[in-house]
């Protein structure tokens, strides 16, 4: 499966501990790709999930050159749209993660959702 990893950029939980939750949904031999956006946060632990488990990593970085103020947004629906199984870590402040959420349900893909516990727990 092409796995799309998108969240919050303070997730609030250290890379074990987010991994431990991944792998708590996911079945780590049906992935092939990984596909996130290269932000902070979850992003980057999507990054470094990709390159222990010798995964194939696809990377979609805001054009905002092309798309302005909108690049961000385009830069989800990318994401969303490359993906078959996307999984969201979304915080209170995850404009974008929601966003995605949205997409993958517009577009019918098989969506995970996973609330992180918060900063103060």
């Amino acid at each position: 499966m092409k796995l799309a990893i998108v969240g919050t950029r303070n997730p609030g939980v250290n890379y074990q501990d987010w991994e431990k939750l991944l792998l708590s949904k996911i079945n780590e031999a049906k992935i092939a790709t990984i596909v996130s956006g290269g932000a902070k946060g979850v992003d980057t632990y999507a990054k470094l999930f990709a390159a222990r488990h010798n995964k194939t990593y696809m990377e979609f970085v805001p054009q905002y050159a092309l798309y302005g103020r909108k690049a961000t947004l385009r830069r989800n629906t990318q994401i969303v749209e490359e993906a078959s199984t996307v999984i969201a870590f979304p915080s209170a402040e995850s404009k974008g993660t929601y966003h995605s959420i949205r997409e993958a349900n517009r577009l019918g893909k098989r969506l995970i959702i996973i609330h992180l516990p918060s900063k103060s727990a």
